[in-house]
């Protein structure tokens, strides 16, 4: 069976088809039974690369154009199929064959046809501007939104310390369940005192800074810290600590609840002196031999900061205390309410001058009594009808009994003006004065004095009948 030697693919020269080759496959590569004498083919030896080559274009595509073994010199072949010379010549074709060969046309070389290349991009500069566009609106959005995060963060930084804060603050309810407590802020009995005297101030107030109202304390916090000055005198800075406001805050809110106490306590409750017939209501037994008795009348000296003036210096020292003074003259009722209250004055005035100067002997009527110590020396400056009752003076060299037991009667009675006295100055605010507060240190004396009179009574056997006078 005749065989046609398959085209290597690296060859692409004249291929024709050739019927009388008598080249034959030998082993691996030729059927050894079309050779006329197979004996004298050799053994098939190792492959060689050429012989690959054909080999695999053999096994390939058997349908492309067979290379002629012609077109091979015979040295080609043998070194190809390691055959000797002589034995691939016996097997090449005759002259007649060659002439009968009809060469085929050599086919077609491949048309390899090209992608035509894309179309170029049209009218697409609208969508590409659409597309920055919302690129942009996107990166905006973004900013956006990044700003109202670092914006909810330092809010939510900020809650948490005002919460912190607010855990540390000093505050009316902190302390509104407890009577002991109210007592020890702010010197009133309990807490329905405080209450009332909250409610006293039912209208939205003017505050000293007519411009900076204070919304970051309720009215309780207001009074508490108003109070809390009063009764300790603590510096502005540790109530602001405190209470976590600004010391501009606390000088408005002191500043402004001091006028409203005073206007309020002070004005409006003590502006009428109680008669000798409503005293009579609630009149102790030591008042039994002074029935008429209206009043008790005191001086009380506090003590101020040295001004820098030396006029103002002189005006202050009081040479009885022995240093800078203002001195008010303070009247008490026969039950131990303090009734009246005078302008402070410096402290080198007299008693006397400071009685004649704040109009106390207008208040009284015909019949009146007024008790006092043995500095008031007016019974010249008395109106017609009121007396004045003193502790006798030593005129002797001894007192006799009747003037032992006079000034005896006369001490019993007037200790309760003195025990008045230290009440007022139980609120430590006068302990001293800073220059800063003359200007408005007679409200701050006057508003002690009036929150002095809603402590519990100063004699508890009249306690009863205070509360039906009140």
């Amino acid at each position: 069976m005749e065989t046609r030697m398959k085209g290597l693919p690296f060859s692409r020269g004249k291929e024709r088809r050739s019927s009388d080759i008598k080249v034959k496959r030998s082993l691996d590569y030729f059927d050894v039974g079309d050779i006329d004498d197979p004996q004298s083919l050799p053994s098939p030896v190792k492959e060689t690369p050429l012989s690959k080559k054909m080999r695999l274009s053999f096994e390939i595509n058997e349908e492309t154009p067979v290379l002629l073994a012609e077109e091979l010199d015979s040295n080609e072949v043998s070194g190809c199929f390691q055959f000797s010379p002589s034995t691939v010549s016996r097997v090449e074709t005759s002259p007649a064959t060659k002439a009968s060969r009809v060469e085929l046309p050599s086919p077609p070389s491949p048309q390899f046809t090209q992608a035509p290349p894309p179309s170029p991009v049209q009218n697409r500069g609208g969508e590409v501007k659409k597309l920055q566009a919302d690129l942009e609106e996107a990166r905006r959005i973004i900013t956006v939104l990044y700003q109202k995060i670092c914006i909810a963060e330092d809010v939510q930084a900020q809650l948490k310390s005002d919460l912190e804060a607010e855990k540390s603050r000093l505050l009316y309810k902190c302390i509104s369940e407890s009577d002991s407590k109210i007592c020890q802020y702010t010197g009133l009995p309990n807490k329905e005192t405080f209450k009332w005297l909250l409610n006293c101030f039912p209208q939205p107030l003017n505050y000293y800074h007519g411009n900076k109202s204070v919304i970051c304390l309720c009215k309780e916090n207001q009074l508490l810290l108003t109070l809390m000055k009063l009764r300790y005198g603590f510096t502005h800075s540790v109530l602001a600590d405190w209470f976590k406001v600004s010391e501009t805050t606390v000088t408005n809110v002191f500043r402004t609840w001091v006028n409203a106490l005073h206007t309020v306590l002070f004005k409006t409750l003590m502006k009428t002196v109680p008669s000798r017939h409503k005293n009579r209501l609630s009149l102790p037994e030591c008042f039994a031999p002074y029935r008429n008795c209206r009043m008790i009348i005191d001086c009380t000296e506090i003590r101020v900061e040295i001004p820098d003036s030396m006029r103002h210096k002189n005006l202050v020292h009081s040479s009885y205390k022995g240093f800078s003074t203002a001195k008010s003259l303070v009247g008490v009722a026969p039950n131990g309410t303090i009734t009246y209250v005078s302008d402070l004055y410096p402290g080198s005035n007299s008693d006397k001058t400071i009685v004649g100067e704040c109009g106390l002997l207008n208040i009284f009527e015909p019949g009146d009594l007024i008790l006092a110590d043995k500095g008031f020396l007016i019974h010249d400056m008395l109106p017609p009808g009121v007396s004045l009752n003193i502790p006798p003076f030593k005129r002797t060299a001894q007192f006799t009994a009747a003037q032992v037991r006079a000034t005896s009667t006369i001490a019993t009675a007037r200790i309760h003006v003195e025990r008045a006295n230290a009440r007022i100055k139980e609120y430590q605010i006068l302990e001293c004065i800073p220059v800063n507060m003359f200007h408005y240190s007679t409200e701050i004396f006057q508003t002690c004095c009036a929150l002095t009179n809603l402590k519990t009574p100063l004699i508890n056997e009249v306690e009863d009948e205070m509360r039906l006078w009140k």
